[in-house]
């Protein structure tokens, strides 16, 4: 895989695996090569890659104990000393959060030190907040997330991201995290639901529930390529 414009590597490390992906640089990122790695720290830990036609690789099986961070960061610097690194952090998206979303439960002695909630999975939040009506910038609700802003809108609009295949465990899960904001007038649509439709409310429901498959590799690219001035804007 050639390209004559700079490519960005991006290395997302989860709880228990690693995605990664190689965008070409330019207004849009072009993604390249795509793939994860499955199962770290147990038995069987996989890798799979994707080439740039969408076609799977012969998967490579191989033992790896540990993936922290800190641990990719030092074994990227170790192998190309050259080479730039970014670190792209999943709490910078909520760092604009309202005062008391941000207080715990705790005195407020310890608030002055620096204890506070930071937020999760900001990367997926930025990523469907823009994929969203209205680009996220309306006010909407992240019902499993930490950023919480009060909607323009009668009707609220609940979101969940998911980056995993359909299956009866992502099924349920969508469901239950319906049933708590019932009273708010949320109403699942059970065979929209079953077939992992793009929204799973019913027409009848106070406010829409959209199923998106986010992509963090995408936004690591987004914010690099305006780090380091290669998107060519």
């Amino acid at each position: 895989m050639k390209s004559a414009l700079p490519c960005v590597l991006t290395v997302n490390g989860g709880s228990s695996g690693i995605r990664f992906a190689v965008y070409e640089a330019g207004e849009t990122p072009r993604r390249r090569l795509d793939g994860k790695i499955n199962r770290i720290g147990l038995r069987g830990t996989v890798l799979i890659a994707i080439d740039p036609a969408g076609q799977p690789q012969v998967p490579r099986r191989f033992a790896a104990a540990d993936h922290r961070t800190a641990g990719l960061i030092d074994a990227f610097r170790k192998r190309h000393p050259k080479l730039p690194q970014v670190a792209c952090f999943d709490t910078a998206f909520h760092r604009t959060m309202p005062r008391v979303a941000k207080l715990l439960p705790i005195p407020r002695r310890y608030t002055a030190k620096g204890v506070e909630r930071y937020g999760f999975h900001g990367l997926s939040y930025a990523y469907f907040g823009g994929r969203c009506p209205g680009g996220g910038r309306r006010g909407a609700v992240l019902l499993s997330g930490e950023k919480v802003a009060p909607s323009p809108r009668r009707s609220m609009e609940w979101t969940h991201s998911s980056s995993q295949e359909a299956s009866a465990k992502m099924r349920q899960l969508c469901a239950r995290i319906c049933e708590g904001p019932s009273f708010l007038g949320i109403e699942l649509h059970e065979s929209r639901n079953a077939a992992m439709a793009g929204v799973i409310s019913t027409g009848a429901s106070r406010a829409t529930v959209r199923v998106i498959r986010t992509d963090e590799e995408l936004m690591i690219a987004h914010s690099v390529l305006r780090f380091s001035g290669l998107n060519f804007k």
